[in-house]
């Protein structure tokens, strides 16, 4: 790829019609939504895509934002029926863009965030609720300790639970920092 001339960081969406700009708009969000990650070069920013996307969706993309955005050049590379989106840029030029990714990535990651709250929360209660199922006849005496050693090596089946334990003062933590501080977490633990 050529080096690019100096040209200044700046979209002009002058370019576009009104319907022209909706429908790039639309798109950009539905493209820039749709990526399964990024990886930053020296020289380029790399957007993968997986088979889901439309080549000529993210072709019609890439051109459309050429018009508007002339400091940044585009190469779409496809891969095992995935799609490598290749862009070039001054290292300011890719700071921008890759600041507009990481916005929509944000706003993605978060709704993704939300929907799976509940099923974190749900694995936990189902595997203390299958702990419980197994020991809860020992625990309530249906069962002598000597009966159930027989048939279990209750050592060998402590490990569940302490994962189910693990997991939950996980979830607690995890809770305990979001709420604390909301910017920072990103609600898995971290």
């Amino acid at each position: 790829m050529l080096a690019k001339k100096a040209t200044p960081i700046v979209c002009d969406l002058r370019v576009f019609s009104q319907e022209e700009r909706e429908e790039h708009i639309r798109l950009s969000e539905k493209v820039l939504g749709s990526n399964t990650g990024f990886f930053e070069t020296e020289k380029a920013l790399e957007l993968y895509f997986g088979p889901s996307s439309s080549k000529e969706e993210l072709t019609k993309w890439f051109l459309n934002e050429s018009r508007c955005c002339p400091f940044l050049d585009f190469e779409l590379e496809e891969k095992e029926k995935r799609f490598v989106l290749k862009i070039y840029s001054s290292k300011e030029g890719l700071e921008y863009f890759k600041s507009v990714l990481m916005s929509k990535r944000k706003e993605t990651i978060k709704s993704q965030i939300d929907i799976k709250k509940g099923v974190g929360i749900f694995s936990v209660i189902a595997a203390g609720a299958l702990c419980l199922a197994c020991f809860a006849p020992l625990l309530f005496g249906y069962f002598s300790a000597e009966f159930v050693t027989r048939f279990l090596d209750l050592e060998k089946y402590m490990i569940p639970v302490f994962g189910v334990l693990l997991t939950g003062s996980w979830v607690l933590v995890s809770r305990w920092r979001k709420k604390r501080n909301p910017e920072k977490s990103s609600g898995c633990g971290c």
